[in-house]
């Protein structure tokens, strides 16, 4: 594994910046220099090329939103597995 993401002159090239209390699924893929914002769910296997938003569940390639998280599905998600769901509120 590489220190550095590659350019490959896409605009891809950067160090990710990960924000607190995010769930990264397993095999999932973070390209370049983007933000993934705080209390984010990125699906296994899902590929990142955008910033996220906060309170957000991404699936997909490229990882595209499909939920925002609320107080009203705190439980759904807490069912998967997902821990520390109460500071999501």
């Amino acid at each position: 594994m590489y220190d550095r993401t590659r350019n490959n002159n896409r605009g891809y090239g950067g160090t990710p910046i990960i924000e607190d209390n995010v769930y990264l699924g397993a095999g999932c893929r973070i390209i370049g220099g983007v933000i993934i914002g705080h209390d984010t769910i990125v699906a296994p296997n899902s590929v990142i090329i955008k910033n996220t938003e906060a309170y957000s569940v991404y699936s997909g390639i490229p990882g595209k939103i499909i939920i925002k998280i609320t107080k009203e599905n705190i439980e759904k998600y807490r069912d998967y597995g997902v821990r520390n769901c109460e500071t999501v509120i």
